[in-house]
C-alpha cells in the first residue's frame, strides 16, 4: 500500500500577504490614506468573505471594515486599552502599522463582533491573479 501527498503551495504565499497589503497595493501603509470610493469598494469586496487571523490561524467572516479607527485609537471593550497596546501586552505581537486603516471587523464566536488589525488579517482565498 502506498500513501501520496498533495500539498498546494500556492495557498501558503497567498496566507503571508494581508488585508492591510491587499488594500494598499504597493502604497505605504503609514501614509495611506482611503478616498470615499476606495472605503466603498474595499468593503464591497471585503465583507461577507472569510478570512484568516496571523495570530491564532483561526478562520472568521468579515462583518465591516471601519476607516475611522486604527489599532492605536479603537479601545479594547472593558480593558481600557487599544488594541495595538492589547496585541502587544496580551498577546506578545507588537504591530508595525499601529495607525493603520481600517480596523477588521470580523464575526467570533457567540456571534459576537471582535475587530483585528489589517495587518494581522489574511485572506483565505487564493487570489485572482493566483487562480
Amino acid at each position: 500500500a502506498s500513501l501520496s501527498l498533495t500539498v498546494d503551495l500556492r495557498a501558503k504565499v497567498v496566507r503571508t500577504m494581508s488585508v492591510l497589503d491587499h488594500l494598499c497595493g504597493n502604497k505605504d501603509p503609514i501614509n495611506h490614506r482611503f478616498r470615499p470610493q476606495d472605503e466603498i469598494a474595499a468593503k464591497r469586496e471585503w465583507i461577507g468573505e472569510s478570512v484568516i487571523s496571523m495570530h491564532d490561524k483561526r478562520c472568521y467572516p468579515v462583518v465591516d471594515l471601519v476607516f475611522n479607527h486604527s489599532a492605536a485609537t479603537m479601545p479594547v471593550e472593558g480593558l481600557g486599552m487599544s488594541h495595538a497596546e492589547y496585541f502587544e501586552k496580551r498577546k506578545g505581537v507588537v504591530l508595525k502599522y499601529p495607525n493603520a486603516v481600517p480596523m477588521i471587523a470580523l464575526l467570533g464566536r457567540r456571534n459576537q463582533t471582535i475587530f483585528l488589525p489589517p495587518e494581522l488579517v489574511a485572506a483565505n482565498e487564493l487570489e485572482k491573479r493566483v487562480k
